[in-house]
Order: C-alpha cells, then sequence, then structure tokens
C-alpha cells in the first residue's frame, strides 16, 4: 500500500493520509510503510530508487553513512 500510495503522490505531488513523506537531505526523502516500518527513496535526475526499507534506527544509520 506504502509503494502506490508512494507511486501515486510522486505523480501527482499530493500524499495519501498517513503516508507521512518527509525529506530528510538533498535528494533523500522518508515515507511511512507502517506503524514502524519506514522506506528511504532517493530522487536523481529522472528517476526514483528506494535505498532503504527499515525501522526509525536503521534510517538514522543509513543516514549518518551518506
Amino acid at each position: 500500500r506504502a509503494l502506490a500510495g508512494l507511486a501515486e503522490y510522486l505523480e501527482t505531488g499530493h500524499a495519501a493520509v498517513g503516508l507521512g513523506v518527509k525529506k530528510l537531505g538533498p535528494g533523500v526523502f522518508e515515507v511511512r510503510a507502517g506503524l514502524g516500518l519506514r522506506m528511504v527513496y532517493v530522487e536523481e535526475r529522472d528517476r526514483v530508487m528506494l535505498a532503504l526499507l527499515g525501522n526509525h534506527d536503521e534510517v538514522r544509520r543509513f543516514l549518518r553513512r551518506q
């Protein structure tokens, strides 16, 4: 459901309630995929890449490595 919501957001610019798109840095964004699950995606030119699927702590570790 979160991937479908993300695809819709990327096409329309409008996020569904609860999707929780948040900018984490230049070209790096987080989306809620559940209560304790987050997706991190990276925008580069004309493509979007899923970089991480994990919990809040895993997202923090990912950002420190960037």
